[in-house]
């Protein structure tokens, strides 16, 4: 287990941290929204969706780390986020 937590915190990469950051907001938000009522508590699936997403990103994020060397998983997370980011704004 020491091993892992000094992996984390001597590799650290983009997603690792975007995920984590994910995380640690969604879980509580989630606990909120489902205390709403009515179509209020739907923000729950949806930060539920998120946290989930987030564990698979920094899973797949971790093996990529231990396989290749952390600054190119570095870059290649920077360009598939700039990727997104195009996308999603030339769809709006």
């Amino acid at each position: 287990m020491k091993g892992f937590i000094n992996d984390i915190i001597q590799k650290p990469t983009v997603f690792l941290v975007l995920g984590s950051l994910a995380i640690i907001i969604g879980i509580p938000f989630t606990l909120y929204a489902l205390t709403l009522s009515g179509g209020a508590s739907l923000g729950a699936i949806f930060s539920i969706a998120l946290v989930i997403i987030s564990f698979v990103f920094i899973a797949v994020d971790r093996i990529l780390v231990e396989k290749i060397n952390p600054k190119i998983v570095n870059i290649l997370e920077l360009i598939i986020l700039i990727l997104l980011y195009f996308f999603v704004d030339i769809s709006n």
